[in-house]
């Protein structure tokens, strides 16, 4: 998408997050840098950028140094934010930094322009805005209640106000419904919760797990490796919870217990919503709810730092806590390590794409035969072909599979557990594209799959249907012939 910006000169009618993609091609049109290296220079930037704004954001709500420092050292050694939609995500904490800030008429300004912009992020991640918005909002009138039931003086708060959720929701409710592709997510969603079907979450992991063989002491050691940073976090917030809630049954009502109180509120709620989203609600699925862990971590540093902080206060052995302390920002440190990057210790194989990888679908895009259409293990060449040649040129082009999902896969064993050939797999001519990442996947990583092993590349090799067309030593073009069978050739 950050390509096509560049070829065309504007973003095509299929761009949900049109800025997230225009900043960048902005940066690379001035300073001549690659797309690549433009978009993991705005990734970089931005992920300085949320660590900064968590740090003002903490600054607003913690009142003590210390805290403050807490949870600046935790953010930046952990990464606590999963998954797309990350850049829209690296923007929360200095999006609500400016709301909280908006009692002052230049933040007021900033702020009306970060909330116009920010539903063209992306959708979910405004959705989740309002949302969270609607949440502090209430937590006003609840914690108002709360006080005058219990006879204490509130402290001084910014007033109860909807605009903002307003605008948001003018901006956003147009934009989503723009897109024929939320026209099919809404009917999903009405038609999920008319029926009562919702997704097996939890069965698909088991039979993930199952596939790759993955029981007992390993799944618990897998487990922390890939969540531990998540569940330290989550542990931690539900203390600044007990802590919040005692604060307020006591009436030890403190400048930040109102603030806290409304984003453990946002905290509980979102972890609410994964909760129904892992034991199958309906309707979740169709708005990505995998997608809402992101949102639950990424104010957890704060209630961690928080929590911490107040445990050192309240216990009579301060070094003993102060070394439970480095303790547990060193294992988040070991933690983040481990499972930042992809490798065999996480059971995550590495996908990024390699120079030769793009060197190679280049290639492949131009030379093809276009009325030839291709086959592939995990990587399909469709998808190479949008950021290569751009969206719009990508879907003129039929032979081009650029579905993630709907591309055509290359057999288990290549069929040869049936046939002694892979052209008897198929009615046509095909293309092969298999790259290393593909060699690799099966024969270490998720040998206990058992989809491909040695034997079979070994076998494809010596195939007398298939043409090796190119090699760069990291992917690999094939021609696989149409085999007549005997009975056609009976026919004619």
């Amino acid at each position: 998408m950050l390509n096509e910006i560049i070829f065309r000169g504007h973003f095509t009618n299929e761009n949900f997050y049109p800025v997230i993609h225009t900043l960048p091609s902005e940066i690379i049109s001035v300073t001549g840098m690659s797309s690549f290296t433009g978009w993991i220079f705005v990734n970089s930037v931005l992920c300085i950028i949320y660590i900064f704004s968590t740090y003002l954001l903490a600054r607003i709500i913690l009142p003590k140094r210390e805290q403050q420092l807490l949870t600046v050292a935790l953010v930046a050694i952990a990464d606590p934010i999963i998954g797309w939609p990350s850049m829209s995500v690296f923007l929360f904490p200095l999006l609500f930094f400016i709301y909280y800030k908006r009692p002052s008429l230049t933040f007021r300004i900033v702020f009306l322009i970060f909330l116009i912009l920010y539903p063209f992020t992306h959708v979910l991640s405004s959705s989740i805005a309002i949302m969270v918005m609607l949440i502090i909002e209430s937590s006003k009138k609840a914690f108002s209640i709360i006080n005058h039931k219990t006879g204490i003086i509130p402290v001084q708060y910014p007033t109860f106000s909807l605009t903002p959720i307003c605008i948001e929701l003018v901006i956003l409710l147009p934009w989503m419904l723009s897109f024929y592709a939320f026209h099919k997510n809404l009917r999903l969603l009405w038609s999920q919760i008319q029926t009562g079907a919702g997704p097996d979450v939890l069965g698909g992991m088991g039979s993930q797990l199952d596939k790759i063989d993955i029981h007992g002491f390993e799944f618990v050691r897998l487990l922390f490796m890939l969540y531990g940073v998540k569940i330290i976090f989550i542990i931690f917030s539900l203390i600044a919870t007990y802590i919040v809630i005692k604060h307020i049954r006591s009436g030890s009502i403190k400048n930040e217990t109102q603030t806290l109180f409304s984003l453990l509120n946002v905290f509980l709620f979102t972890a609410f919503l994964y909760f129904l989203y892992l034991i199958g609600a309906p309707g979740l699925a169709t708005i990505e709810a995998g997608r809402i862990m992101s949102f639950i971590m990424v104010f957890t540093p704060i209630f961690v730092g928080f929590s911490l902080y107040e445990l050192y206060s309240n216990v009579h052995f301060k070094h003993l806590m102060i070394g439970g302390i480095i303790c547990i920002i060193l294992l988040t440190s070991f933690f983040t390590i481990f499972s930042l990057y992809s490798s065999p210790y996480i059971m995550t194989p590495n996908d990024q794409v390699t120079q030769m990888d793009l060197a190679g679908m280049t290639w492949y895009i131009g030379e093809k035969n276009i009325t030839v259409k291709s086959v592939n293990i995990m990587t399909p060449p469709g998808r190479f072909a949008m950021g290569i040649i751009g969206i719009s040129e990508a879907r003129k082009r039929a032979d081009l599979d650029y579905g993630r999902y709907t591309s055509i896969k290359i057999p288990d064993h290549f069929d040869y557990i049936k046939n002694s050939s892979l052209g008897e797999s198929y009615g046509e001519n095909k293309y092969a594209v298999i790259t290393k990442y593909d060699r690799i996947l099966y024969t270490t990583i998720w040998k206990s799959v058992g989809r491909f092993n040695d034997s079979d590349f070994e076998k494809l090799e010596h195939d007398s249907t298939v043409s090796k067309l190119y090699s760069n030593g990291e992917l690999d073009v094939y021609f696989i012939h149409e085999l007549i069978s005997k009975f056609h050739f009976h026919s004619r």
